[in-house]
């Protein structure tokens, strides 16, 4: 069921730089080095629901290589990216769960959108591309994994999500910041408006959404907080993590995003990390989860069944040495994918 590599990491590098630089030599910005590396060398289809229904995917990988709502540290466009390289370096078996993805899961990798080649600083054009490339993946039955770029691309991703579903959708966001501003900077599309801009939409009630990991750091202003309590999300501090523990928070949180809904739509910011466990990304902020919490939180929201997820503001290059947020990226994506298909097996 697997879409096998389709040869080592290694042999794909000549070509992907050889391209390359073809493609700057001849000003040619449409090419698109995620045709070459893909997420676990998994096979590259385009973000058409034809091609990835052709493929019998259970997963479609899209990148949204866009960084124009940064406001902090730069660099988040190159997320996709970093996640894909790392990802040689993850394995297929789960030797706690024994379980390995290709006995069980077909997944594909769907490109780059939104990024500089494509949309050349446009905002509109990024995220109308993000949006159609998600609205493709969801609409050929796959559950659509959307790395960013900075965390404004939960804008068009879930609309591209909510675009092709019917009925009701949950939200579980976990980051150290709310993001329930209404404008930033005197703007609407900002990294800090997502989820106002989700209940806009319709069928996602800020009732049955719910923000893991909260905390004392940059941009999380009065007026998002206020904004949630008057519209009744669900804020889990971190202190209250801390106190209660990361399980029982996590499975309340689920309980809330579930409660008369029928979709279940997850979204991360890796700064909900402790600083030391993510360098790379745009607001590191102290005082966070660790590694093994965020993975324990997001084994329980698979269980629970993700129909949609995005993941954030990894930034590149690496500056640790070891790529350790993109890591933990990767491992947070296949985190997913094994408790589908624990959820497929009946397994708890």
């Amino acid at each position: 069921m697997f879409s096998p590599r389709g040869g080592s990491m290694s042999s794909k590098e000549p070509l992907y730089v050889l391209q390359h630089l073809i493609g700057v030599m001849v000003n040619d910005m449409s090419f698109d080095p995620s045709q070459y590396l893909t997420y676990m060398g998994c096979k590259h289809v385009p973000p058409r629901a034809e091609a990835i229904r052709k493929e019998k995917a259970d997963f479609a990988i899209v990148g949204a290589a866009y960084g124009g709502c940064e406001c902090a540290v730069p660099g988040t466009i190159w997320g996709p990216r970093e996640v894909r390289q790392i990802s040689e370096f993850v394995d297929y078996y789960n030797p706690e769960l024994d379980i390995d993805l290709r006995e069980h899961m077909n997944f594909v990798d769907c490109g780059d959108v939104g990024g500089w080649r494509t949309a050349q600083g446009n905002t509109d054009k990024a995220f109308k591309e993000i949006e159609d490339a998600v609205a493709e993946i969801t609409k050929a039955g796959a559950i659509p994994v959307t790395i960013g770029g900075d965390h404004s691309i939960m804008i068009p991703a879930f609309k591209g999500f909510w675009r092709e579903t019917k009925g009701k959708i949950g939200i579980v966001h976990i980051d150290a910041h709310l993001d329930t501003a209404d404008t930033f900077a005197g703007q609407k599309i900002s990294n800090c408006t997502m989820f106002i801009r989700a209940t806009e939409l319709g069928r996602a009630s800020p009732k049955n959404m719910t923000h893991i990991g909260i905390r004392y750091g940059a941009y999380n202003l009065r007026e998002e907080v206020r904004n949630a309590e008057k519209l009744g999300m669900r804020i889990f501090y971190m202190g209250e993590v801390v106190e209660r523990g990361v399980e029982e928070v996590t499975k309340e949180a689920i309980d809330i995003a579930r409660s008369g809904t029928d979709l279940l739509y997850y979204t991360l910011d890796v700064d909900c990390l402790d600083a030391p466990f993510c360098p790379e990304t745009e607001g590191p902020t102290p005082g966070g989860l660790t590694n093994r919490e965020l993975l324990q939180a997001t084994r329980l929201i698979g269980k629970a069944g993700v129909n949609g997820f995005d993941i954030c503001e990894i930034r590149g290059p690496s500056h640790s040495g070891i790529n350790i947020t993109a890591r933990i990226g990767a491992h947070v994506i296949n985190e997913l994918m094994f408790t589908t298909i624990m959820k497929r097996l009946g397994r708890k």
